[in-house]
């Protein structure tokens, strides 16, 4: 298993995690590279702490929501974010409040329990984290399917 690990963006304590605002969001329903805010500034959080390239980061205005996406188990192995594309779509329709979104994977593929690899050792971490966006935003809500669906499920308390 462990030889198939690979690094993903903001990867910390085997938590792998992107905090990204609504206005990228809405931008790209892919990750391009063109970010060019994190959702974490203003916010107390450290930008290089979540992903964020300091130099190029701008000022904007938070939203009050935040969408904490987990990730399933990938496809053929390889775990990466998932549901920016159904963030976009929704962002991009102008349907309400804009949210910010924290894209979260488990890249032991372990159900986020950490299981026999060493290198998700995540759960402490990943609870810290949810910690900071309870005190950050005014509402958490969380969504995932299979693997990220037993996450959400995992860390409800955390919402």
């Amino acid at each position: 298993v462990t030889a198939h690990f690979h690094a993903l963006p903001g990867e910390a304590d085997g938590v792998a995690f992107r905090l990204v605002s609504a206005a990228d969001v809405r931008r790209s329903p892919r990750f391009d590279g063109g970010d060019a805010i994190e959702a974490a500034t203003g916010r107390g959080v450290r930008p290089e702490a979540v992903g964020a390239r300091p130099a190029e980061t701008v000022e904007t205005q938070p939203a009050n929501t935040v969408v904490v996406a987990f990730a399933g188990l990938g496809n053929r192995g390889h775990v990466g974010y998932e549901w920016r594309g159904a963030a976009h779509r929704v962002l991009a329709a102008d349907a309400g409040e804009a949210f910010d979104v924290v894209f979260v994977a488990d890249p032991a593929s372990s159900w986020y329990t950490g299981g026999r690899a060493a290198r998700y050792r995540g759960d402490a971490a990943l609870k810290r984290f949810l910690r900071t966006l309870r005190r950050r935003y005014a509402a958490v809500a969380f969504v995932g399917d299979s693997m990220g669906a037993s996450a959400a499920l995992r860390y409800a308390a955390f919402a």
